[in-house]
């Protein structure tokens, strides 16, 4: 009898689910991405007409539209199958929005707090700021 390997990325975004869904109504729609991408205004100060926060919002706002499409859904809610599938899928698609190379420069402008700089890194400190800040991890957890 064989075992097969547990799915560490459905997991992983069963996990971002959990986080995502601060209403705990079971499904995510735009009113839960939006809380997240003010999580961030929060915890980075940033102000409304600040270009990281236009630009979160924009990114957010596209990529929550396509997340319904991968999942091949009419409504504007996803259970949490619906949303791992949806990730899955709109992670590979690069046909209107390369998810993986979008958010990981919109995520980076905000969280890399030292940026002005010049020194082009995220620093363990400043990761750390953003796993406890934003997604709401005990700085255990995120180290």
């Amino acid at each position: 009898m064989g075992t097969t390997a547990p799915d560490i990325i459905a997991t992983k975004l069963e996990r971002s689910f959990a986080a995502l869904d601060t209403d705990h109504d079971g499904h995510l729609d735009w009113q839960d991405y939006r809380r997240l991408a003010d999580r961030y205004l929060h915890a980075y100060q940033l102000g409304p007409d600040d270009r990281r926060a236009r630009a979160l919002h924009a990114f957010f706002q596209t990529y929550w539209l396509e997340l319904p499409r991968h999942a091949s859904v009419q409504g504007d809610r996803l259970s949490r199958d619906q949303y791992v599938t949806a990730v899955r899928l709109a992670s590979a698609d690069t046909s209107r929005l390369n998810v993986a190379d979008g958010l990981g420069h919109v995520i980076f402008d905000v969280i890399d707090v030292n940026g002005d700089n010049g020194d082009d890194e995220v620093s363990r400190e400043e990761y750390t700021r953003f796993l406890t800040d934003v997604w709401a991890l005990e700085e255990a957890d995120a180290l």
